[in-house]
């Protein structure tokens, strides 16, 4: 007659064996799939399908510059107000002005409200059209402070933008204001297409 004991490891045995046969049966009818990738992982293999939650993760995680970066409702304006030639701009707070004639033409004056590599000329009485890019220009027709006029821009080879707006009812040599950047950056050209909107003249 077979000991307590022993009875006891066969009927272990068995449920072991059991265990493993279920094991080996499940294994055989699971269907052969790999595991699923994280979104890491798919675009790692060049996957670019990305949920709309994804993407937004993404965007706010992207640094902040260009004109994605450029919200004029967060920029602290101030004014510039000029009595000499009769008219007023906003500008951003940490933006410098200079106001001097020409080297050499006392006779034209500047204005120029800049930062870093960015600047907006005024020239109130006309400057003669020296310095100009002789590539051929975009042109844009818009109204500064109730007037019309025309916007001409380039983009040059060195990646640096230059914009030149004039009145249309001005002489060539007229009122003319220009906008610059001396390096590739979208937010800077917006910043200073933003302060056209906010230019006027006082009179």
């Amino acid at each position: 007659m077979m000991s307590h004991e022993r009875l006891g490891y066969l009927v272990l045995g068995i449920v072991l064996a059991a265990a493993v046969a279920y094991g080996v049966l499940a294994l055989r009818q699971a269907p052969a799939t790999a595991p699923e990738d994280s979104p890491e992982t798919r675009m790692d293999k060049g996957e670019a399908s990305l949920s709309p939650s994804n993407l937004d993760d993404l965007l706010r995680a992207l640094p902040s510059t260009e004109a994605s970066a450029f919200d004029p409702e967060k920029i602290e304006w101030v004014g510039y107000s000029d009595g000499t030639d009769g008219f007023t701009v906003q500008r951003p707070r940490e933006w410098e002005i200079a106001d001097a004639a020409l080297e050499g033409r006392p006779q034209f004056r500047r204005v120029v409200l800049s930062e870093g590599m960015a600047a907006f000329a005024i020239y109130p009485r006309g400057e003669f059209d020296v310095g100009l890019p002789s590539s051929a220009s975009a042109e844009t027709k818009l109204v500064l402070s109730g007037r019309p006029a025309t916007l001409r821009e380039w983009n040059l080879p060195d990646g640096s933008w230059l914009a030149v707006i004039v009145l249309d009812a001005q002489p060539k040599n007229g009122f003319r204001i220009e906008l610059s950047t001396l390096q590739p950056n979208l937010t800077a050209r917006a910043i200073l297409k933003e302060m056209l909107n906010r230019f006027s003249f006082v009179n």
